[in-house]
């Protein structure tokens, strides 16, 4: 994801559309929930267009501090500004891992996509500007249900994709055998249990 960014954001300069993102971490307090997200997307947004600042302090000035820490004025505050934007690109990583305490993770990520499809994206040229949202998360069954109406590219089930993982798998299996003098068998059985089992998703192996 980090890589579609920079390339996103090579793309992106000189025509000075903003570029916002985002990455879930559960582990991380302020990374796992819609307020987080939406605190940094505002501020990623603020610095790329400054003609907000002008409605940012408006609204600031007239809003109590308690208020403006509200889930609902973050909404408010990130809807109308990306509104604004003639266009806009927005990429989200890891959406299976958010879930702030209060709702599940599941809750969560279907009210992210639920308020982005109904609050944000225009669904006509009438309404506004265009913003391209971008979502990576693994599928769990759940954000598949939510996603399916939208394009996607699925890439535990691309052959290219299964061939990374077999071969970086591989290479740290090979470690593990010189480390522990493993038969060149048993370092093919673990390759193919590790690759087997990754189900098409990325994972690192210990260093043991």
């Amino acid at each position: 994801m980090s890589r579609i960014i920079d390339h996103l954001r090579s793309q992106t300069t000189a025509s000075k559309t903003p570029l916002l993102f985002f990455y879930f971490k559960h582990h991380e307090e302020t990374k796992k929930s819609m307020d987080g997200m939406l605190r940094a997307l505002l501020v990623q947004l603020l610095y790329q267009d400054d003609t907000l600042i002008e409605y940012f302090y408006q609204k600031c000035c007239s809003t109590s501090t308690s208020e403006l820490m509200t889930l609902s004025a973050l909404k408010e505050l990130a809807q109308e500004s990306l509104k604004s934007q003639h266009r806009c690109l927005i990429v989200l990583d890891g959406l299976d891992e958010c879930g702030d305490g209060r709702n599940t993770r599941y809750e969560e990520s279907k009210g992210i996509i639920e308020w982005f499809g109904n609050s944000v994206i225009p669904t006509s040229h009438s309404e506004g500007g265009c913003i391209r949202l971008f979502l990576a998360g693994q599928r769990d069954g759940v954000l598949d249900q939510h996603l399916s109406t939208y394009p996607g590219i699925k890439l535990d089930t691309t052959n290219a994709h299964l061939r990374d993982i077999q071969d970086y798998t591989a290479s740290r299996t090979s470690e593990i055998r010189e480390r522990f003098s493993l038969s060149h068998d048993n370092q093919a059985e673990i390759t193919r249990r590790v690759t087997a089992a990754s189900k098409g998703e990325y994972g690192i192996l210990p260093h043991v």
